[in-house]
Protein backbone atom coordinates (compact mmCIF):
# COMPACT_ATOMS: atom_id res chain seq x y z
CA UNK A 1 0.00 0.00 0.00
CA UNK A 2 1.34 3.41 -0.94
CA UNK A 3 2.30 5.71 1.91
CA UNK A 4 0.67 9.10 2.43
CA UNK A 5 3.75 10.82 1.01
CA UNK A 6 3.69 8.57 -2.08
CA UNK A 7 0.02 9.33 -2.68
CA UNK A 8 0.65 13.04 -2.24
CA UNK A 9 3.55 12.92 -4.69
CA UNK A 10 1.45 11.00 -7.23
CA UNK A 11 -1.34 13.56 -6.90
CA UNK A 12 1.18 16.38 -7.44
CA UNK A 13 2.55 14.68 -10.56
CA UNK A 14 -0.97 14.21 -11.92
CA UNK A 15 -1.77 17.89 -11.30
CA UNK A 16 1.42 18.94 -13.10
CA UNK A 17 0.57 16.74 -16.09
CA UNK A 18 -2.97 18.12 -16.22
CA UNK A 19 -2.02 21.78 -16.10
CA UNK A 20 0.79 21.32 -18.64
CA UNK A 21 -1.87 20.98 -21.35
CA UNK A 22 -2.57 24.70 -20.87
CA UNK A 23 0.98 25.71 -21.72
CA UNK A 24 1.84 26.60 -25.31
CA UNK A 25 4.09 24.05 -27.06
CA UNK A 26 7.45 23.35 -25.42
CA UNK A 27 9.00 25.97 -23.15
CA UNK A 28 11.76 28.03 -24.74
CA UNK A 29 13.29 29.15 -21.45
CA UNK A 30 12.59 30.29 -17.93
CA UNK A 31 13.40 33.22 -15.67
CA UNK A 32 14.08 32.64 -11.99
CA UNK A 33 12.34 35.46 -10.12
CA UNK A 34 12.07 35.50 -6.32
CA UNK A 35 12.77 31.78 -6.32
CA UNK A 36 10.00 31.04 -8.84
CA UNK A 37 10.95 29.68 -12.28
CA UNK A 38 8.67 31.40 -14.81
CA UNK A 39 8.53 29.45 -18.07
CA UNK A 40 8.19 31.48 -21.27
CA UNK A 41 7.91 31.01 -25.01
CA UNK A 42 8.47 33.60 -27.72
CA UNK A 43 6.67 33.67 -31.09
CA UNK A 44 7.74 35.96 -33.92
CA UNK A 45 6.02 37.04 -37.11
CA UNK A 46 7.92 37.58 -40.35
CA UNK A 47 9.19 41.15 -40.37
CA UNK A 48 10.46 43.40 -43.12
CA UNK A 49 14.16 44.16 -43.38
CA UNK A 50 15.21 46.82 -40.89
CA UNK A 51 11.87 46.89 -39.06
CA UNK A 52 11.81 47.13 -35.27
CA UNK A 53 10.16 44.31 -33.36
CA UNK A 54 7.50 45.33 -30.86
CA UNK A 55 6.98 43.03 -27.87
CA UNK A 56 3.51 41.94 -26.80
CA UNK A 57 3.69 40.23 -23.40
CA UNK A 58 0.76 37.87 -22.86
CA UNK A 59 -0.51 37.45 -19.28
CA UNK A 60 -3.02 34.64 -18.86
CA UNK A 61 -5.92 34.23 -16.46
CA UNK A 62 -5.61 32.41 -13.13
CA UNK A 63 -6.62 28.78 -13.56
CA UNK A 64 -5.59 28.88 -17.21
CA UNK A 65 -2.20 29.01 -18.96
CA UNK A 66 -0.33 30.53 -21.86
CA UNK A 67 -2.36 28.40 -24.26
CA UNK A 68 -5.06 31.01 -23.67
CA UNK A 69 -3.32 33.03 -26.43
CA UNK A 70 -2.85 30.11 -28.82
CA UNK A 71 -5.19 31.53 -31.53
CA UNK A 72 -2.82 34.49 -31.94
CA UNK A 73 0.23 32.41 -32.89
CA UNK A 74 -0.84 32.22 -36.52
CA UNK A 75 -2.04 35.83 -36.47
CA UNK A 76 0.94 37.70 -34.97
CA UNK A 77 0.90 41.37 -36.02
CA UNK A 78 3.58 42.15 -38.59
CA UNK A 79 6.69 43.53 -36.94
CA UNK A 80 5.72 42.16 -33.54
CA UNK A 81 6.60 39.27 -31.28
CA UNK A 82 4.48 37.55 -28.65
CA UNK A 83 6.04 36.57 -25.33
CA UNK A 84 3.82 34.08 -23.51
CA UNK A 85 4.58 33.07 -19.93
CA UNK A 86 3.02 30.72 -17.42
CA UNK A 87 2.31 32.00 -13.91
CA UNK A 88 3.66 29.83 -11.05
CA UNK A 89 1.67 26.62 -10.71
CA UNK A 90 0.21 27.03 -14.21
CA UNK A 91 1.10 25.46 -17.55
CA UNK A 92 4.75 24.41 -17.55
CA UNK A 93 5.85 26.59 -14.61
CA UNK A 94 6.64 25.00 -11.25
CA UNK A 95 4.54 25.49 -8.14
CA UNK A 96 4.80 28.93 -6.53
CA UNK A 97 7.36 29.56 -3.81
CA UNK A 98 5.50 32.62 -2.54
CA UNK A 99 2.78 31.51 -0.08
CA UNK A 100 0.05 33.61 -1.75
CA UNK A 101 -0.79 33.88 -5.44
CA UNK A 102 -1.66 37.57 -5.67
CA UNK A 103 -1.70 40.60 -7.97
CA UNK A 104 1.24 42.12 -6.13
CA UNK A 105 3.36 38.99 -6.40
CA UNK A 106 2.58 38.45 -10.09
CA UNK A 107 3.33 42.12 -10.83
CA UNK A 108 6.72 41.63 -9.17
CA UNK A 109 7.30 38.46 -11.18
CA UNK A 110 6.43 40.29 -14.40
CA UNK A 111 8.90 43.03 -13.55
CA UNK A 112 11.62 40.44 -13.04
CA UNK A 113 10.86 38.66 -16.32
CA UNK A 114 10.89 41.90 -18.33
CA UNK A 115 14.17 42.93 -16.70
CA UNK A 116 15.90 39.60 -17.33
CA UNK A 117 14.73 39.39 -20.95
CA UNK A 118 15.59 43.09 -21.49
CA UNK A 119 12.11 43.94 -22.76
CA UNK A 120 11.42 47.65 -22.57
CA UNK A 121 8.05 49.34 -23.02
CA UNK A 122 6.05 46.33 -24.20
CA UNK A 123 2.38 46.12 -24.96
CA UNK A 124 0.83 44.13 -22.11
CA UNK A 125 -1.96 41.82 -23.28
CA UNK A 126 -3.77 40.50 -20.22
CA UNK A 127 -6.79 38.24 -19.88
CA UNK A 128 -8.91 38.01 -16.73
CA UNK A 129 -6.55 37.93 -13.74
CA UNK A 130 -3.65 38.65 -16.13
CA UNK A 131 -5.37 41.88 -17.18
CA UNK A 132 -5.62 42.92 -13.52
CA UNK A 133 -1.88 42.23 -13.15
CA UNK A 134 -1.26 44.40 -16.22
CA UNK A 135 -3.18 47.30 -14.62
CA UNK A 136 -1.27 46.92 -11.36
CA UNK A 137 2.09 46.77 -13.14
CA UNK A 138 1.37 49.76 -15.40
CA UNK A 139 0.23 51.84 -12.42
CA UNK A 140 3.52 51.12 -10.66
CA UNK A 141 5.67 51.55 -13.78
CA UNK A 142 3.98 54.36 -15.76
CA UNK A 143 6.92 54.72 -18.16
CA UNK A 144 7.44 50.98 -18.48
CA UNK A 145 4.66 50.07 -20.93
CA UNK A 146 3.60 51.31 -24.35
CA UNK A 147 -0.03 50.33 -23.87
CA UNK A 148 -2.42 47.77 -22.40
CA UNK A 149 -4.85 45.41 -24.09
CA UNK A 150 -7.24 44.18 -21.40
CA UNK A 151 -9.34 41.19 -22.38
CA UNK A 152 -12.22 40.82 -19.92
CA UNK A 153 -10.23 42.28 -17.01
CA UNK A 154 -11.02 40.69 -13.66
CA UNK A 155 -11.41 42.58 -10.41
CA UNK A 156 -12.99 45.76 -11.77
CA UNK A 157 -16.59 44.73 -11.18
CA UNK A 158 -17.72 42.51 -8.35
CA UNK A 159 -18.84 39.56 -10.48
CA UNK A 160 -15.60 39.25 -12.47
CA UNK A 161 -13.96 36.51 -10.41
CA UNK A 162 -12.28 33.31 -11.54
CA UNK A 163 -14.13 30.04 -11.10
CA UNK A 164 -12.66 27.98 -8.26
CA UNK A 165 -15.57 25.63 -7.58
CA UNK A 166 -16.83 22.55 -9.44
CA UNK A 167 -18.38 23.27 -12.83
CA UNK A 168 -21.77 22.01 -11.70
CA UNK A 169 -22.15 24.95 -9.32
CA UNK A 170 -19.88 27.53 -10.91
CA UNK A 171 -21.66 30.67 -12.17
CA UNK A 172 -18.60 31.76 -14.12
CA UNK A 173 -16.73 29.37 -16.35
CA UNK A 174 -19.62 26.94 -16.59
CA UNK A 175 -21.76 29.63 -18.19
CA UNK A 176 -18.84 30.65 -20.38
CA UNK A 177 -18.35 27.05 -21.51
CA UNK A 178 -22.02 26.84 -22.43
CA UNK A 179 -21.76 30.02 -24.48
CA UNK A 180 -18.56 28.84 -26.14
CA UNK A 181 -20.14 25.55 -27.20
CA UNK A 182 -22.62 27.49 -29.31
CA UNK A 183 -19.93 29.45 -31.17
CA UNK A 184 -17.01 27.41 -32.49
CA UNK A 185 -15.12 24.19 -31.96
CA UNK A 186 -11.77 25.64 -30.81
CA UNK A 187 -13.43 27.76 -28.11
CA UNK A 188 -15.40 24.76 -26.90
CA UNK A 189 -12.26 22.60 -26.71
CA UNK A 190 -10.41 25.30 -24.76
CA UNK A 191 -13.33 25.55 -22.33
CA UNK A 192 -13.19 21.79 -21.82
CA UNK A 193 -9.44 21.96 -21.13
CA UNK A 194 -10.11 24.50 -18.40
CA UNK A 195 -12.78 22.23 -16.99
CA UNK A 196 -10.42 19.25 -16.85
CA UNK A 197 -7.68 21.08 -14.93
CA UNK A 198 -9.92 23.05 -12.56
CA UNK A 199 -9.43 20.74 -9.58
CA UNK A 200 -5.66 20.93 -9.98
CA UNK A 201 -5.71 24.73 -9.95
CA UNK A 202 -8.56 25.38 -7.53
CA UNK A 203 -6.40 26.61 -4.63
CA UNK A 204 -4.57 29.10 -6.86
CA UNK A 205 -7.90 30.39 -8.20
CA UNK A 206 -9.13 30.90 -4.66
CA UNK A 207 -5.99 32.86 -3.79
CA UNK A 208 -6.36 34.93 -6.98
CA UNK A 209 -10.00 35.70 -6.15
CA UNK A 210 -9.07 36.80 -2.64
CA UNK A 211 -6.47 39.15 -4.08
CA UNK A 212 -8.96 40.51 -6.63
CA UNK A 213 -11.61 41.16 -3.97
CA UNK A 214 -9.11 42.97 -1.78
CA UNK A 215 -7.83 45.01 -4.72
CA UNK A 216 -11.07 46.04 -6.46
CA UNK A 217 -11.04 49.64 -5.21
CA UNK A 218 -7.31 49.97 -5.86
CA UNK A 219 -7.63 48.58 -9.38
CA UNK A 220 -10.36 51.07 -10.25
CA UNK A 221 -8.27 53.93 -8.90
CA UNK A 222 -5.21 52.69 -10.80
CA UNK A 223 -7.27 52.54 -13.99
CA UNK A 224 -8.20 56.19 -13.58
CA UNK A 225 -4.55 57.24 -13.37
CA UNK A 226 -3.11 55.22 -16.26
CA UNK A 227 -1.32 57.35 -18.82
CA UNK A 228 -0.70 54.51 -21.27
CA UNK A 229 -3.46 53.94 -23.85
CA UNK A 230 -5.76 51.02 -23.09
CA UNK A 231 -7.87 48.84 -25.38
CA UNK A 232 -10.64 46.98 -23.55
CA UNK A 233 -11.80 43.77 -25.26
CA UNK A 234 -15.20 42.66 -23.96
CA UNK A 235 -17.56 39.79 -24.80
CA UNK A 236 -21.15 40.63 -25.62
CA UNK A 237 -22.70 37.55 -23.99
CA UNK A 238 -20.40 36.77 -21.06
CA UNK A 239 -22.02 36.12 -17.68
CA UNK A 240 -18.73 36.11 -15.82
CA UNK A 241 -17.82 39.52 -17.26
CA UNK A 242 -21.20 41.23 -17.80
CA UNK A 243 -20.93 43.75 -20.60
CA UNK A 244 -23.30 46.35 -19.16
CA UNK A 245 -21.41 46.54 -15.86
CA UNK A 246 -18.18 47.17 -17.75
CA UNK A 247 -19.79 49.80 -19.95
CA UNK A 248 -21.10 51.58 -16.85
CA UNK A 249 -17.57 51.56 -15.45
CA UNK A 250 -15.88 52.64 -18.68
CA UNK A 251 -18.27 55.39 -19.76
CA UNK A 252 -16.89 58.11 -17.44
CA UNK A 253 -13.33 56.85 -17.94
CA UNK A 254 -13.49 57.09 -21.73
CA UNK A 255 -14.91 60.61 -21.53
CA UNK A 256 -11.98 61.82 -19.42
CA UNK A 257 -9.29 59.74 -21.15
CA UNK A 258 -9.79 59.76 -24.94
CA UNK A 259 -6.65 57.67 -25.48
CA UNK A 260 -8.58 54.64 -24.19
CA UNK A 261 -11.14 52.72 -26.22
CA UNK A 262 -13.04 49.45 -26.19
CA UNK A 263 -14.22 46.81 -28.65
CA UNK A 264 -17.10 44.39 -28.09
CA UNK A 265 -16.80 40.88 -29.53
CA UNK A 266 -19.50 38.36 -30.32
CA UNK A 267 -19.67 35.39 -27.97
CA UNK A 268 -19.55 34.63 -24.28
CA UNK A 269 -16.31 32.75 -23.70
CA UNK A 270 -13.24 34.84 -24.54
CA UNK A 271 -12.76 37.31 -27.43
CA UNK A 272 -9.40 35.72 -28.32
CA UNK A 273 -11.15 32.40 -28.99
CA UNK A 274 -14.58 33.59 -30.07
CA UNK A 275 -13.35 35.94 -32.82
CA UNK A 276 -9.61 35.37 -33.25
CA UNK A 277 -9.31 37.12 -36.63
CA UNK A 278 -11.10 40.23 -35.45
CA UNK A 279 -9.20 40.25 -32.16
CA UNK A 280 -5.88 40.00 -34.01
CA UNK A 281 -6.89 42.92 -36.26
CA UNK A 282 -7.83 45.00 -33.22
CA UNK A 283 -4.50 44.15 -31.59
CA UNK A 284 -2.60 45.06 -34.75
CA UNK A 285 -4.37 48.38 -35.05
CA UNK A 286 -3.76 49.20 -31.40
CA UNK A 287 -0.03 48.44 -31.66
CA UNK A 288 0.44 50.51 -34.81
CA UNK A 289 -1.46 53.46 -33.34
CA UNK A 290 1.07 53.65 -30.45
CA UNK A 291 4.21 53.72 -32.61
CA UNK A 292 5.94 56.87 -33.81
CA UNK A 293 4.70 57.85 -37.26
CA UNK A 294 8.08 56.98 -38.79
CA UNK A 295 7.87 53.37 -37.52
CA UNK A 296 4.22 52.51 -37.91
CA UNK A 297 2.67 50.15 -40.48
CA UNK A 298 -0.73 50.92 -41.92
CA UNK A 299 -3.56 49.22 -40.03
CA UNK A 300 -7.01 50.07 -41.35
CA UNK A 301 -10.23 51.07 -39.65
CA UNK A 302 -13.56 51.26 -41.48
CA UNK A 303 -14.41 54.97 -41.53
CA UNK A 304 -17.50 55.26 -43.78
CA UNK A 305 -19.85 52.75 -45.40
CA UNK A 306 -21.24 53.36 -48.89
CA UNK A 307 -18.74 56.14 -49.49
CA UNK A 308 -18.20 57.82 -51.88
CA UNK A 309 -20.85 55.70 -53.61
CA UNK A 310 -22.98 52.71 -52.68
CA UNK A 311 -21.13 49.40 -52.24
CA UNK A 312 -17.87 51.32 -51.69
CA UNK A 313 -16.29 51.81 -48.24
CA UNK A 314 -13.74 54.28 -46.93
CA UNK A 315 -10.89 52.95 -44.77
CA UNK A 316 -8.44 55.11 -42.80
CA UNK A 317 -5.17 54.24 -41.09
CA UNK A 318 -5.60 53.88 -37.33
CA UNK A 319 -2.53 55.97 -36.52
CA UNK A 320 -3.76 59.37 -35.29
CA UNK A 321 -1.07 61.22 -37.28
CA UNK A 322 -1.30 59.22 -40.51
CA UNK A 323 -3.50 60.67 -43.28
CA UNK A 324 -3.55 57.48 -45.38
CA UNK A 325 -6.92 56.26 -46.58
CA UNK A 326 -8.32 54.04 -49.30
CA UNK A 327 -11.66 53.23 -50.89
CA UNK A 328 -12.50 49.56 -51.41
CA UNK A 329 -15.46 47.59 -52.66
CA UNK A 330 -17.92 46.22 -50.12
CA UNK A 331 -16.64 42.96 -48.65
CA UNK A 332 -12.97 43.84 -48.99
CA UNK A 333 -10.92 44.30 -45.82
CA UNK A 334 -7.42 45.80 -46.21
CA UNK A 335 -6.36 44.20 -42.94
CA UNK A 336 -6.86 40.73 -44.42
CA UNK A 337 -3.56 39.69 -45.97
CA UNK A 338 -5.29 36.91 -47.93
CA UNK A 339 -7.29 39.37 -50.03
Amino acid sequence: MASGNDAQFAALQRAQRLRSVLGVHSPEGFCLVDGSPIVWQRFRAPIDSGAATESVVCLHDAGSGSREFYPLISRIPVGSQLLMLDWPGHGHSADPVEPAFSLEHCSSLLNGVLHQLEIRQPILLGSGFGAAVAIRYAAGHPAGVMGLVLCQPAGLVSSSLISSSPRSSSPTRKSNCTAASKINGPARRQALRLEVVESALRSLCEEANLSLRQSETGLRSALQTLRSPVLFALSRESRAYPLQKYLDLLDPLLKSAPQHRFTVFTGGFNPIWDEPERFAQALTGFIQAQLPLSRHRHAWLLSAVDWPTRTMNLWKCVHPECPAEQVLSEGQNPNDATQ
